[in-house]
């Protein structure tokens, strides 16, 4: 791995900086193709999300934050970490399964963009909840169809009386 530490006085002639960048041109086209193709498929979001973290890590050794000439008081280094923030967001959504569009979608509209740590665990409480609701579902069904199987358990219609001896609809045990 290239170490893409340069002094100020090196950086400012940009010849050190350009050559070492160039070296690194294949290392950081391979890793911006894993991470275009890196996805969730049956992985949680937590695993997801551990596998593309090194991966952001490693291209911010490679494309490190620029150096502001200003005394930071143009807010430029600032813009710069919330626009690559941003791409973060986005790069995490291209690779999650379709059945997190909603979420997606919801964060996507908001403004301004919440951060990364958020939007991480928006993901993993939506996936709890899908979680949930899958579990849920089989026995919902199951309930209900074992509730159409039992005569026993159909409703008398409104206004009719049932006889609980015979279970026939028009008079009662008494009557």
């Amino acid at each position: 791995m290239i170490v893409l530490h340069v002094q100020k006085g090196q950086m400012k002639s940009g010849v050190i900086y350009k050559s070492i960048f160039l070296k690194a041109m294949p290392q950081l086209h391979e890793l911006k193709l894993e991470l275009a193709t890196l996805t969730q498929q049956t992985k949680t979001v937590a695993a997801y999300f551990t596998k593309l973290k090194p991966i952001w890590d490693k291209l911010q050794a490679y494309e490190p934050t620029p150096l502001c000439t200003c005394g930071y008081t143009c807010g430029a280094a600032k813009e710069y970490i919330k626009t690559r923030e941003s791409e973060k967001i986005h790069q995490f959504f291209m690779g999650l399964n379709d059945n997190f569009s909603t979420i997606q979608s919801q964060i996507l509209n908001m403004d301004p963009l919440p951060p990364l740590n958020k939007v991480y665990a928006m993901a993993t409480k939506e996936e709890k909840q899908q979680a949930v609701a899958a579990s849920r579902g089989p026995i919902m069904e199951a309930t209900a169809f074992a509730a159409m199987a039992n005569p026993h358990t159909r409703t008398t219609p409104p206004g009719k009386v049932r006889c609980d001896h015979c279970k026939k609809i028009g008079h009662t045990k008494d009557r």
